[in-house]
């Protein structure tokens, strides 16, 4: 029969066993232990009884759990005294550790209803006797605690590096990295030439607008390139963005100048003391090259000389061109280039297609062995009058411009450096037999003068030889015709005068190919003597050379002087 005795912590009914006199158990409300005594029990009995209704209160779900686990755990047959007894303080062990678990748990203010429910069942498991089909009491869940939110320290932001607006070239020691920058071939067009800046003279104090920028606050990268400049020993140029006022950076010297953003403007200004003045003046000689990160500028510091395109003279054994170029680059960069031939009789070329002075190709030391001395040519080639045995090769640090309707004409165009200025050469040239010689009206009249003399003896002593080969030859094949049995007595003779007939034509018929070979080489020269005089009369101060001269810098060069006529 069930029973109901009142809590004592929270007045509320527990049910209970009428045999379940002497032991513990938990209150299914507020998890107190109470003790089960016949007086209480009488007292809840007799109270139940007395009361209005004859029906028992309903117990609820926890009370019916735990009225059905603590019923399995009473062992069958048995009063349960001692067996009960242990139960029960396994229960009371268990019960203080929920207790415990229930408590951290609310302290902390973290939900942990899963490992408070799975270290009492540890427990459990750990100290009550192992009984089958025994269970534990069912716990009614905690409420949910809600989840506070963990704040995590926030990493500091790194500020963005700070973009230059100014820059300041210095005088340093060592060799730029620029200045061995590779040179490159610059093809003809102004498209590929720098833009052009002109600095102001280094006296002057003032700023000075160079360019407006569309979009100066992208964060321009600035560097000088000076491959060109002619620096003095152990001296050299370096640019150091100014991205906040700073010192002297170590290993620079005294400031040169300074380039600054103003608003969108890009403005230059020296700096107060120039103590170096040729490396002060070298700045005219780099490239600057400026770059937003989308689009690159490349400007040279210096304007272009303009000169006027080279009129050949051909009355005069050597014509030079003289273009002052103060400041000059270093020597060793400087180039010409011919951009355009025009006004010349004859079809002009480039010997190897070479437009520039630069180093030529490697010659073939396989031709060179051939065409040496004494050396066989190889087949298919046979040097002409007015062909020396390189005449294919281009000549270091000159321009060769040939003529092919006139063999041996050539013109040469060199360049050098000296004191200051640049001096522009051209050489009319007629190479015969292998030599060079000059191109003049008097060389001319002399190349005819030489061709006519020996015109009238060839050709009188070719008559001569053509009638005696005539003579030998009807000798010889008259001979040939009555020649004997080799048995006959008539053989000896007629051997004799067969071999001397034979020996006389082929010696008249040398000579008449020598003979022959001299009056055409005579008359090729009257005819070059000829094409030449015509050249002279139709080009002299007609024909014209246009041409740059500028210094390798790299994939964009620094042009310095601007013949072309633009």
């Amino acid at each position: 029969m069930q029973a109901h005795i009142q809590c004592l912590r929270c007045s509320k009914a527990i049910p209970v066993g009428a045999d379940m006199v002497g032991q513990i158990v938990l209150c299914p409300h507020c998890m107190d232990r109470v003790y089960i005594s016949a007086n209480l029990l009488a007292v809840e009995r007799s109270r139940s009884e007395s009361g209005s209704s004859a029906a028992a209160p309903p117990s609820g779900f926890a009370a019916d759990v735990l009225a059905n686990v603590l019923a399995r755990m009473r062992p069958q047959g048995s009063d349960g005294t001692s067996s009960m007894g242990i139960v029960l303080a396994a229960v009371g062990v268990v019960a203080v550790l929920v207790i415990l678990a229930v408590g951290l748990v609310a302290f902390h203010g973290k939900p942990a209803l899963e490992t408070t429910d799975s270290e009492a069942a540890a427990v459990a498991s750990k100290n009550l006797p192992a009984k089958p089909g025994a269970q534990q009491p069912f716990l009614p869940p905690l409420p949910p605690q809600p989840i506070q939110p963990v704040a995590l320290p926030r990493a500091a932001t790194p500020p963005a590096a700070a973009t230059a607006r100014a820059w300041t070239f210095w005088a340093s020691a060592g060799v730029n990295p620029t200045a061995g920058a590779p040179a490159g071939q610059q093809q003809t067009g102004a498209a590929l030439w720098p833009e052009v800046w002109r600095l102001p003279d280094s006296a002057s104090s003032t700023d000075e607008l160079r360019t407006s920028l569309t979009d100066a606050d992208a964060g321009l990268k600035v560097s000088l390139i000076a491959a060109a400049a002619d620096f003095p020993a152990a001296s050299d140029i370096s640019v150091v963005p100014e991205v906040e006022p700073t010192t002297r950076p170590p290993g620079m010297a005294d400031p040169i100048a300074s380039l600054r953003l103003d608003g969108s403007d890009l403005v230059f200004s020296w700096a107060q003391l120039q103590r170096d003045a040729r490396l002060t003046s070298q700045l005219a000689n780099c490239l600057l090259e400026i770059s937003d990160g989308k689009r690159k500028r490349v400007v040279q510091l210096r304007e272009p000389l303009r000169a006027k395109p080279i009129a050949i003279d051909l009355s005069s054994d050597k014509q030079q061109v003289e273009i002052p170029l103060p400041n000059p680059p270093r020597a060793s960069a400087l180039q010409l280039e011919i951009t355009e031939l025009i006004g010349f009789s004859s079809e002009a070329t480039f010997r190897g297609g070479m437009r520039n002075t630069g180093t030529p190709a490697a010659p073939n030391m396989a031709l060179m062995s051939a065409t040496a001395p004494g050396s066989a040519l190889p087949s298919g080639m046979t040097p002409g009058m007015g062909m020396s045995a390189f005449a294919g090769m281009p000549v270091g640090g000159k321009v060769i411009v040939e003529f092919p309707s006139i063999p041996g004409l050539e013109i040469q165009v060199g360049i050098k450096q000296e004191s200051g200025k640049v001096v522009v050469s051209v050489d009319p040239m007629f190479k015969e037999d292998g030599k060079d010689g000059e191109l003049s009206l008097r060389r001319i009249a002399q190349i005819e003068e030489d061709a006519k003399k020996p015109l009238p003896n060839a050709q009188r002593d070719l008559d001569s030889a053509e009638r005696s080969l005539k003579l030998w030859s009807d000798k010889l094949k008259e001979s040939n015709a009555n020649e004997p049995p080799s048995t006959s007595r008539r053989f000896p003779a007629w051997k004799l005068k067969h071999m001397e007939a034979t020996r006389n034509a082929a010696s008249f018929e040398r000579g008449v190919a020598d003979l022959n070979a001299r009056i055409d080489k005579s008359k090729s020269r009257l005819d070059a003597a000829a094409k030449l005089r015509a050249f002279l009369k139709d080009s002299n101060k007609q024909a014209t050379i246009h041409y740059v001269v500028y210094s390798e810098c790299g994939e964009t060069d620094l042009l310095l002087i601007d013949g072309r006529g633009r």
